[in-house]
């Protein structure tokens, strides 16, 4: 989800946003049939106080790739979504977010920042041929596909290499007009 706002970010406040480096993300809308599919989902997640070992086994496995579910890292991923990501209050914000996303496909030439896409070969959510036309779009975008793996094996720390090399590229080229405070919203009309 935060490629999903640090791309709008570039687009509606470019001398803000230095550079980008989006993990299994999409410009895309959400399809209205996948709105269908996260709804009966989303009821079984919130169900309960805490969302059943099988869901959480099967968002595990909809990131796509070989999973093993009993690894550390699912482990700790099903720790964190037990004791943070429990009870409508602590993810509707985040369900309606995926939800009623705009597509910004047609504004990705926009973006005149340098992003460093990063996708799992199998993730099935995203998918490369999806990736390869976003980094075609973005004038100074770049993707680096993690062959082998799903999203659940390209999050933050696990390819540290490529994220560094991104970085550093990003931190040495100049940023123009960059303020030293954060943006504030449009006002109210």
């Amino acid at each position: 989800m935060g490629s999903l706002i640090a791309l709008r970010m570039a687009l509606t406040y470019p001398t803000y946003v230095q550079g980008i480096i989006a993990m299994n993300s999409t410009s895309r809308a959400t399809t209205p049939e996948i709105v269908a599919l996260f709804q009966d989902f989303y009821k079984g997640w919130v169900s309960t106080p805490v969302p059943s070992e099988d869901l959480m086994n099967l968002a595990i496995m909809g990131r796509g790739g070989n999973i093993d579910l009993n690894s550390k890292r699912c482990k700790m991923i099903k720790q964190q979504w037990s004791e943070r990501y429990n009870g409508a209050e602590k993810v509707e914000a985040i369900a309606q977010s995926l939800n009623t996303r705009d597509d910004v496909v047609s504004r990705l030439r926009e973006v005149r920042v340098p992003v460093l896409l990063i996708l799992g070969e199998k993730d099935i959510s995203w998918t490369l041929k999806e990736a390869e036309f976003a980094a075609g779009e973005l004038p100074r975008g770049e993707l680096k596909a993690v062959m082998a793996f799903g999203r659940a094996r390209t999050g933050p720390g696990t390819h540290p290499d490529l994220v560094h090399r991104s970085s550093a590229r990003s931190r040495s080229e100049p940023c123009q007009n960059r303020p030293g405070s954060v943006p504030r919203s449009p006002e109210p009309m």
